[in-house]
Formats: structure tokens, sequence, C-alpha cells
């Protein structure tokens, strides 16, 4: 991809695009990375799943707004939100302190061994540093959205 078309992505996801990092309903201790770009152009949303992966899907805003336009949303998760962020982060402006907050928080998520294991009857390897790190990264995340 040129370089140009990165930079116009950038521009695009500092004003349409949302880096959040989740924490689990059901498990209040962990965390996951998500971001996403939500618009009315459905070609956008559909050309970055193209280049970068991740997931489209079409909302139907009438129901809630009668002469709303439909929205597309494209959606990446963990290590591939980290490589789509990692690229476009040298042209970002306005979310850069919030993409470098969400790149560390991945990075140590991968760096971890015990990243998707979940030892018996649903208690996690994770240590309670590692737990306390994530909901600071998390409340720091929020932060940086004010």
């Amino acid at each position: 991809m040129k370089k140009t078309d990165i930079a116009y992505i950038a521009g695009l996801f500092d004003g349409e695009g949302c880096i959040r990092i989740n924490k689990n309903s059901a498990n209040r201790n962990y965390y996951t990375l998500n971001v996403s770009v939500k618009m009315a152009w459905e070609w956008m949303p559909k050309y970055l799943h193209l280049a970068f992966g991740g997931s489209i899907h079409k909302y139907k805003m009438d129901k809630y707004y009668p002469n709303a336009k439909d929205q597309w949303c494209w959606n990446i998760r963990g290590k591939e939100a980290t490589e789509f962020l990692k690229a476009i982060l040298g042209y970002l402006r306005v979310k850069r302190a919030e993409a470098e907050l969400a790149i560390v928080f991945q990075s140590k998520k991968l760096a971890r061994s015990d990243y998707w294991g979940i030892a018996h009857k649903g208690k996690t390897m994770r240590t309670e540093e590692q737990i306390v790190l994530e909901e600071a990264q998390y409340i720091l995340m929020k932060g940086l959205k004010r």
C-alpha cells in the first residue's frame, strides 16, 4: 500500500475511528483491544476490511431515526488491530496517544505465553500484577477519550 493511502486512512481514522480496551462483562478481569470505523459511506469500511482483515457489519439506522442513513462498521481486534495501528501510527494526530497505548497493551498480552491460556474450571493463568496492569491501561484509555 502506498504511503499516501496509509496517510489518507490515518486521517480518516483520526476523525471516524475508535480505539477501545474492552472489559469482558462475564469475566471482569479479561480485557481485549478493539479498533473500529463506523460511517454511512459503505466503501471505506469495506476497503479497510479487504486491506487489514477484521469484520464488517451493516447497521440499519432508520428504526431509530427515520431519516438516517444505514451505518457500516469495520471492526478489528487483538493482534490484527495492533498491526493496523502500527501501519497508520506515523500519520495519526488526534488518536496517536490512544494508538500508542493500544499497541503497548496488546504487546504485553502477546508477550505472555498464557495469553489464551485458561486453566481448568475457568481460572486464568495471569498474575494479579498482569490483571492490575490491564485494568490500569483500560482506565487510562478511557481517560484519553475525554
